[in-house]
């Protein structure tokens, strides 16, 4: 729990229950926290701070829980935010047998403004890999300014130049009106129409479990990707 031996065994007599150990180590890393605080960066102070300002990302709530000794300082998050944005960057980990999916989409900001200064317009990108996969990287406690962050996460864009006569070189053949016949087409009328019969049915999550065969991939999990400072229609 990250506490001498000596402090441990103090709070354990003070506090008693069955979850007092959370209690126990909140308390004992403040107490170290509040002993040392050049020296220590305790990780439940350090935790706390970073998980509200994910929630609620109020300078206000964190600074003041920081003065009462729970969490720790505003300043703190905010380093830990520009080393861990500098130590991800743009890169993807290598990905094997998962399915990744792009996605990209405008970002406005400030959109009009009275001297027309300050306004930002943009592209935003996420990638959804399926199945979640998880990639830890220890993060450096540095001296990281805003302007790191922009130099790393930089998206180097590569203009298309057409060739040649382009699409007008281009032949098609003849398509064929091909049809595929679609057996889960009406199983939603199925699912509907069967609460006439009076016994009971699962839900429309349980249905499409019933009628479906295999493993389920899981959730996949999001990687943000940096934004693009430039026009949509130019990117």
């Amino acid at each position: 729990m990250y506490l001498p031996d000596t402090l441990k065994i103090l709070l354990e007599e003070l506090f008693a229950g069955k979850k007092a150990g959370v209690k126990v180590a909140s308390i004992g890393q403040t107490i170290m926290q509040a002993t040392r605080p050049r020296v220590l960066l305790a990780p439940l102070q350090f935790g706390l701070g970073v998980q509200l300002y994910h929630h609620f990302a109020s300078r206000f709530l964190i600074d003041s829980l920081h003065h009462h000794g729970f969490c720790c300082s505003y300043q703190e998050v905010q380093r830990f935010e520009h080393n861990a944005a500098q130590s991800h960057g743009t890169d993807i980990p290598n990905l094997t047998t998962e399915f990744v999916q792009y996605g990209a989409d405008n970002v406005d900001h400030n959109i009009r403004t009275l001297d027309g200064h300050g306004t930002f317009h943009g592209m935003g990108m996420i990638a959804a890999v399926t199945p979640e996969t998880r990639s830890d990287w220890p993060i450096l406690r540095a001296k990281v300014t805003s302007l790191d962050v922009a130099i790393v996460g930089r998206v180097q864009i590569r203009y298309h130049k057409e060739e040649g006569r382009g699409m007008s070189a281009v032949t098609y053949q003849k398509l064929f009106n091909l049809k595929a016949q679609n057996c889960y087409e009406n199983l939603d009328v199925l699912w509907k129409t069967s609460i006439m019969l009076g016994s009971p049915r699962p839900a429309w999550s349980g249905m499409m479990q019933f009628v479906h065969q295999g493993n389920h991939p899981g959730k996949a999990s999001v990687m943000f990707l940096p934004i693009i400072d430039m026009n949509p229609s130019d990117t």
